[in-house]
């Protein structure tokens, strides 16, 4: 039996197993492939994968988290570090805040850079992996 005949046999028996504990006999072709599915993923070891939770949204929790504990709250410092606060408008002022002073200090850096460049270009001393990892030649 191919790993795929074993798929399908174990979604027909449970498609079987649950048509018999449905109270009104209800078949349809949907669960057969939802359980065959099943059976493909759960031979194949597959996990879900891990959540990717953006860094400021992190640091929102946090920093709820932190406050709650200073009034003495610690259901809610618990609440927030499980993100049930995520789509509150404090959140959202908290990612604007946050997303507003990354892109001041890109701004801020990137005229360091354009200072920095200059100086290389202009600096016999300069080695060519420096004027290299500026951006120059």
């Amino acid at each position: 039996m191919t790993n795929e005949e074993l798929d399908e046999a174990r979604g027909n028996e449970a498609y079987e197993l649950w048509c018999r504990d449905q109270p009104d006999g209800t078949k349809g072709y949907a669960p057969v492939q939802v359980a065959i599915r099943a059976a493909r993923l759960a031979r194949e070891n597959w996990t879900p994968p891990e959540p990717v939770v953006d860094p400021d949204v992190l640091a929102f929790r946090e920093w709820g988290a932190a406050d709650c504990e200073a009034d003495g709250w610690t259901a809610g410092a618990t609440l927030h570090r499980q993100g049930h606060f995520d789509i509150s408008e404090g959140a959202a002022a908290f990612l604007a805040g946050a997303r507003m002073a990354r892109e001041q200090e890109q701004e801020r850096a990137r005229e360091l850079v354009e200072l920095a460049k200059k100086w290389a270009r202009f600096d016999s001393e300069a080695t060519p992996a420096i004027n290299r990892h500026l951006g120059g030649a």
